[in-house]
């Protein structure tokens, strides 16, 4: 065995002029001003992984950390230094958490910490939050099920473009059906009947609205598939008449018996392949022409 496997990561303090990022990476603006906070608050936590090529570094993970640091006028970072150039990014692999799973963590940790901390870490103005703005178009049902968490506030939201009938309607159903998330929710909204929806006046686009968006979508594509299928298609016919033709030449070829015997004794592997290739493309024919005298 050899020892070409790479080493371990080594951890390094590095001048940030002295890194090349090697893609970019975006985050919302919440994710990215939360992230800043944390670092601001508590340093950097994980370190920046790069790759050493030559005397050159190449960012492969922490972008956004990166940036931050950039913009808060820090020199140096603490990395993970690989020896070999490996471009996968750990990113894609992060699992961030829901809003719902954010909210079960702050009130966890309210025990422990106090609320101007919490908020200064995750960047929020406050823990409390924001007022929900169609409570008071939801079935008292539902705003009770909201209330309790026992559907969440996407699922409220989608259900305020129907009328409060329709809305404990579905909420049964959901029940029923033991799945209440938000994409069940818009399935069940989608077919309802357009006496029992509402739309308000500077709302989002209703469910109607992004299912007709969507379908317009789907048609596009499928038209931009067939014209794909159009242009293929041709040029396949073309190489296969293209293939036929040049069959034929090399059937010709094997035919003439000072070339069939030439071929067989200074380039066997050439006349193999063309005899395979008559065989194949013309098994008749070549069984009566192409044997060797």
């Amino acid at each position: 065995m050899g020892n070409d496997s790479p080493r371990a990561p080594e951890g390094i303090d590095l001048p940030l002029a002295a890194i090349t990022p090697v893609r970019k990476r975006t985050v919302t603006r919440r994710g990215y001003a939360r992230l800043k906070a944390n670092i601001q608050a508590l340093g950097l936590i994980d370190p920046l992984c790069v790759c050493r090529d030559g005397e050159k570094y190449y960012l492969l993970d922490g972008y956004v950390r990166y940036q931050i640091l950039l913009e808060l006028g820090v020199e140096e970072a603490p990395c993970l230094v690989l020896d070999h150039r490996d471009f996968y990014t750990p990113n894609r692999q992060v699992n961030h958490l829901s809003r719902m799973e954010e909210g079960k963590m702050i009130r966890s940790a309210l025990g422990k910490v106090d609320e101007k901390t919490i908020a200064r870490h995750f960047a929020l103005k406050s823990l409390h939050p924001r007022p929900y703005a169609c409570k008071k178009d939801l079935h008292p049902a539902v705003l009770a099920a909201l209330e309790s968490g026992e559907i969440n506030r996407l699922c409220a939201r989608e259900l305020a473009f129907v009328v409060p009938a329709r809305q404990a309607e579905l909420l049964e159903l959901m029940r029923q059906a033991g799945d209440k998330s938000p994409a069940f929710v818009k399935t069940q909204i989608i077919k309802t009947p357009s006496n029992q929806r509402v739309k308000r006046k500077g709302r989002a686009k209703t469910p109607w609205e992004r299912e007709s968006k969507h379908k317009g979508g789907l048609a596009d594509r499928l038209a931009d598939i067939n014209r794909h299928f159009g242009f293929y298609k041709e040029l396949f016919n073309t190489y296969l008449a293209d293939l036929m033709r040049l069959v034929i030449h090399i059937r010709e070829i094997l035919e003439d018996q000072a070339l069939h015997n030439w071929l067989k004794e200074n380039e066997p592997s050439t006349y193999r392949f063309f005899l395979e290739t008559v065989t194949e493309c013309m098994p008749s024919a070549s069984s009566k022409k192409s044997k060797p005298a």
